[in-house]
């Protein structure tokens, strides 16, 4: 005779937890990296007032050839802040995207390791963020019929392709998101942090991470787990 055995899956104050590490996340962006990097043309116009009071920072070869060094030393600034700052933004959306996969994995592993008996459970792999959602799913919890759910695919596939570059990730991403391909570097190039190929904004940033929020708002405190043995 099988008998019906039941796992059960406490959250707890794990959500709360993770919550607090997101907030705090997009803080420290908003209250501090993105203040140093926020205004490319104050810094070249600071560069520029420097380099008029340091004119023996000027490779220069005549005195005529001086204020084309100083626009193009400027230039270059100018392009250093810009990039720098694409550059931070988009590491901050990929953390993002890291720290929720890692979190519901580390979740599920532990179910796996020191909860569950059932064998499918814990044969199940647990590599990528849809193991994790597969694991849920045996639970009845079901990530992927939330509203807030499309974003966080949005998310995987910008992330794969601030890592990777050219891929299937981008051509699934242009046909939901092609904003974020109106600069052409990304084509020409394939590469998306050294140049800021792609047109990602701070509001992307809190976008995905209120989707984040939401989702997780809605971790009920247990789930249970139904199987015979």
């Amino acid at each position: 005779m099988q008998k019906k055995r039941y796992d059960e899956w406490y959250f707890y104050d794990n959500c709360d937890k993770f919550l607090n590490e997101i907030d705090f996340v997009y803080n420290t962006y908003i209250n501090n990296i993105e203040n140093i990097f926020d205004v490319p043309e104050k810094e070249a116009k600071k560069y520029e007032e420097y380099l008029n009071t340091h004119l023996e920072k000027i490779n220069a070869s005549d005195v005529t050839d001086i204020p084309s060094q100083i626009e193009s030393m400027c230039c270059q600034k100018y392009f250093l802040v810009k990039n720098m700052r694409y550059r931070h933004l988009a590491t901050y959306v990929s953390m993002i995207y890291q720290m929720f996969e890692q979190f519901i994995l580390s979740l599920a592993k532990h179910q796996q390791r020191f909860i569950s008996y059932d064998s499918k459970i814990n044969n199940l792999k647990l590599e990528y963020l849809c193991d994790g959602i597969k694991m849920l799913q045996e639970y009845n919890f079901d990530i992927e019929i939330l509203p807030e759910y499309k974003k966080i695919v949005e998310l995987r596939l910008l992330f794969n392709v601030i890592k990777h570059g050219d891929g299937k990730s981008k051509k699934k991403l242009e046909k939901i998101r092609p904003d974020y391909f109106i600069n052409k570097y990304l084509d020409m190039y394939n590469n998306t942090i050294i140049d800021d190929s792609l047109n990602i904004s701070k509001a992307d940033l809190s976008i995905y991470i209120n989707a984040i929020k939401k989702i997780l708002h809605q971790f009920p405190d247990k789930i249970i787990h139904e199987y015979y043995i």
